[in-house]
């Protein structure tokens, strides 16, 4: 009986989510301090237009950014972002900061909590007015 449980829960499991990118606008997926707000959000799919996280199914993962943002135009480059993800059953997660050029950072999206099947990704800064450039967080599934 018992592996006959076993059997049902493991195929009523989702597969990870498979890799995918979200791009970070340097003025729209951004906290702007000053303004104290999410400027807009990400821009490309699935998400599509204001800030909206992607689906994201439980499952272990790794991140992944290479960053082409500055600040204050081109002077000052933005080497990190900060990615979101409730995560109940793990008591060091919900946010995390990926470093570019950095290992993976790996994390475990565990389906409990509010919203526990998005991740957001955005980078912060005083005010978003004079930012440039993208960048690139994946997500891969491990």
């Amino acid at each position: 009986m018992s592996t006959t449980v076993e059997k049902q829960k493991s195929e009523t499991r989702l597969a990870p989510t498979p890799q995918f990118t979200i791009t970070i606008d340097s003025k729209k997926d951004v906290l702007d301090l000053e303004q104290g707000k999410i400027m807009a959000g990400p821009a490309s799919p699935p998400a599509g237009s204001g800030f909206k996280g992607y689906p994201i199914t439980p499952g272990t993962y790794q991140l992944t950014y290479n960053s082409g943002i500055t600040y204050h135009g081109s002077n000052l480059p933005v080497k990190k972002c900060i990615v979101y993800n409730t995560t109940d059953g793990q008591p060091g997660g919900w946010f995390y900061m990926v470093d570019d050029g950095a290992s993976p950072l790996t994390i475990v999206v565990d389906g409990k909590g509010t919203q526990a099947n998005t991740i957001w990704a955005f980078i912060v800064d005083i005010t978003s007015q004079d930012n440039n450039g993208t960048g690139t967080l994946t997500v891969t599934p491990i």
